[in-house]
């Protein structure tokens, strides 16, 4: 915790702590958190494009009009 102040007072000098000791917030850590989350829903939305692809052909290549189904004779 201590070293976390220093660091805040030696970037930020005297505005480094506001009020009752709240350090300015680190906004470079925030943007790199952000642009990780940013990655992650990237990559989740890609998946999700897969899987709404690969159904459609799987549900497209078991309709009755394919001929991959059976089909009930009365």
């Amino acid at each position: 915790m201590l070293s976390r102040w220093v660091y805040e007072y030696e970037q930020h000098g005297d505005k480094a702590f506001i009020g009752n000791g709240v350090s300015v917030p680190n906004t470079e850590l925030e943007i790199q958190r952000l642009q990780k989350r940013l990655e992650e829903l990237e990559l989740e939305n890609e998946i999700l494009k897969k899987i709404q692809e690969y159904s459609k052909r799987w549900e497209k290549s078991n309709t009755p009009s394919s001929g991959n189904t059976p089909r009930s004779t009365p």
